[in-house]
């Protein structure tokens, strides 16, 4: 049984984010957990976050405050490199979530889809390490993903390393 008692979510990591006809989005150049770069630091064109948070829709009629996001930079945990706010919904907006049928699969939690797209144009990255993408939920951190950013010469150094650990044929 699909039972969701709290918010999650994800980010899709990419190059340009496109709004395109019917509320539909077209993510270009989608990072897969890796973004390897010349060198470091860099400054690149634009970096896209597609942000998807989930939450149940009993929590998401009762939440009466922000859901505050956070972009982080390695080197700079404390200090969000961009940062956003996803309001409570208005009252007309609960009222029409409260009108929608819950699905007949009786297996399902009715969720609610808080999408958020942030661009940093450009995007400076001072250091290798991990991009980290948070929400803060009423207290407590939600997890949202991560990218690890590394130099093109130091993902080649560790694939040698690598090939030299591995046992001969």
């Amino acid at each position: 049984m699909a039972d969701f008692d709290r918010p999650f979510g994800s980010t899709v990591f990419c190059d340009d984010i496109r709004q395109e006809v019917a509320d539909k989005h077209s993510l270009m150049g989608v990072y897969q957990g890796i973004l390897v770069l010349p060198e470091l630091p860099a400054a690149i064109p634009k970096l896209g976050f597609f942000i998807t948070i989930f939450e149940p829709r009993d929590i998401a009629l009762a939440r009466d405050f922000p859901i505050g996001v956070r972009i982080l930079f390695p080197g700079n945990l404390d200090q969000p490199a961009m940062a956003a706010e996803l309001a409570p919904f208005s009252a007309e907006t609960k009222a029409s979530l409260r009108r929608q049928q819950a699905p007949d699969d009786a297996d399902t939690t009715p969720l609610v889809r808080l999408p958020l797209i942030l661009m940093m144009v450009p995007c400076y990255l001072p250091t290798a390490g991990i991009v980290r993408v948070r929400a803060d939920y009423k207290g407590d951190t939600i997890k949202l993903g991560s990218i690890r950013i590394i130099a093109k010469t130091e993902l080649d150094r560790l694939a040698a390393e690598y090939a030299t650990a591995l046992p001969s044929p």
